[in-house]
């Protein structure tokens, strides 16, 4: 589990939902509830969160890696 600080109540909403996702989905449900670059952004810090929690840096850049794609949704 990932600890995220100062979030408004909306973008714990999404991060929560984020979390518990089964499908893409509910990604998509969530951005044309949210918008897709607050879901994004979102999506983004639970990441970066949950990095910083790695310590086998080959782990973490072949995670990354997937991220540099253009995010076509």
């Amino acid at each position: 589990m990932i600890t995220l600080e100062n979030l408004s109540f909306e973008q714990k909403a999404i991060a929560e939902a984020l979390w518990q996702a089964k499908s893409s989905d509910v990604i998509i449900a969530l951005s044309l509830v949210y918008g897709r670059q607050e879901v994004r952004a979102i999506q983004e810090l639970m990441l970066a969160v949950s990095l910083d929690t790695v310590e086998n840096t080959d782990q973490a850049q072949q995670v990354l890696n997937r991220f540099k794609q253009p995010y076509n949704k």
